[in-house]
Order: structure tokens, then C-alpha cells, then sequence
């Protein structure tokens, strides 16, 4: 038995349906996203990584290279513990 059958879900008319909302939701997000950060939400896997581009390019903080080996290493031993 399948989740069609199952469900009695006809000819997939609650799929279509919950497609077009997805759909719907994801173009408005597009449109508010596309004028108002310029960025494409179709290029992010996730909604965190696409907001903190977003926190980035609005706040306009530019991030330093460390160059200094111990920065490097307290950040590195940081993340393992």
C-alpha cells in the first residue's frame, strides 16, 4: 500500500497543492531577497548560511585574515574542545 492509497490522496491533489505553496513562498522570499540584499536564495543550502551573507552584506563588515599563527592556533584549539 502506498502513501496515495493510504491517505485516499486521489490524483496527488494535496501534493500539487503543497508544491504550489512551497513554490509561492519560495519566489516572494525571492523577490523581497532580490531587492532588498541582492542575493540569490537559490545559492544557499541553508536558511543560516544565507542569513548571515545576508547580516554581512547589511551590517558591511569585512572580515581580517589572520595572518599571526598563534590567532590561528587559540581559534583552532577552540573549535576542537
Amino acid at each position: 500500500m502506498n502513501v496515495w492509497q493510504r491517505f485516499s490522496l486521489g490524483e496527488y491533489d494535496l501534493y500539487l497543492k503543497i508544491d504550489d505553496c512551497c513554490w509561492l513562498i519560495y519566489w516572494r522570499l525571492f523577490g523581497i531577497v532580490a531587492t532588498s540584499y541582492e542575493l540569490d536564495p537559490a545559492f544557499y543550502y541553508t536558511l543560516p548560511s544565507f542569513i548571515w551573507d545576508a547580516m554581512l552584506k547589511h551590517t558591511r563588515v569585512n572580515f581580517e585574515l589572520l595572518t599571526d599563527v598563534n590567532m590561528v592556533l587559540f581559534i583552532k584549539c577552540d573549535i576542537c574542545v
